[in-house]
């Protein structure tokens, strides 16, 4: 492995949800990126919010790419100016297909308020199952909308046109790198949580976990606990930086 790309989750991996990254994150993340490496950052986060939170840290940011609103908008900066990649949406009749496919599983439901223009978010009744979930994933792909679902938990499905996943992939694909030369973080990596598909996708870059092992696709990928998700990140990136 020839270590090019370090894509990172941000809530709950590089920062607390809704937090700026510390002062020492961004300091790890700027010799990362010193070094010739690109960094990815791949987040829920909606694009307005990004300066502030992490932008703003860098002075130079070449080697930055940010795919914001869980993967439907992307940009990296030229000249330290921000130059977009794409935006990706939703159209009316993908929006009517998914409350269809939604209402013949759980049959009542109602709108989840979504930060983001670019997703799309409803809340229904209960806890689904495993199998209602399944079932989701399964009608959505029949109506060629596949892998846009992920599971928030109190009953809140978020549906994304373009996940961190397929972000990942585009820019993969744009920069001719190959997946064994990336380090994956995130923290929410079981089944339909958002950085499952992440995780699955690419499983043959070096995948670090470092949320609750509750939340984890399977154990080979969990570190040991910090005091918070984001120590955990700083332990690993610390360690890693002295190999770089």
């Amino acid at each position: 492995m020839t270590l090019e790309v370090l894509a990172c989750d941000l809530d709950g991996t590089l920062a607390q949800t809704y937090a700026p990254i510390s002062v020492e994150m961004a300091d790890i993340l700027k010799k990362f990126m010193d070094s010739g490496r690109q960094l990815v950052l791949l987040t829920d986060e909606i694009e307005e919010n990004i300066e502030q939170r992490v932008i703003r840290f860098f002075m130079d940011k070449s080697g930055m790419h940010i795919f914001s609103d869980g993967g439907a908008v992307g940009f990296s900066f030229i000249d330290n100016k921000p130059t977009e990649y794409y935006r990706v949406c939703f159209q009316n009749q993908q929006i009517r297909m998914i409350e269809e496919v939604i209402t013949n599983i759980f049959g009542e439901f109602r709108l989840e308020p979504d930060r983001s223009r670019y997703r799309y978010g409803v809340q229904v009744r209960g806890e689904p199952t495993d199998s209602q979930l399944k079932q989701l994933d399964s009608d959505l792909k029949a109506r060629n909308l596949p892998e846009i679902m992920s599971y928030i938990g109190r009953g809140i499905l978020r549906f994304n046109p373009f996940g961190k996943h397929k972000a990942l992939n585009y820019f993969l694909g744009l920069t001719n790198i190959s997946e064994e030369d990336v380090i994956l973080i995130a923290d929410q990596t079981s089944m339909y949580r958002s950085d499952w598909r992440l995780f699955n996708r690419f499983r043959k870059s070096t995948r670090v976990h470092v949320g609750p092992k509750e939340l984890a696709m399977d154990d080979d990928s969990i570190l040991y606990p910090g005091e918070t998700n984001e120590h955990t990140t700083l332990d690993f990136l610390r360690q890693l930086k002295r190999r770089i």
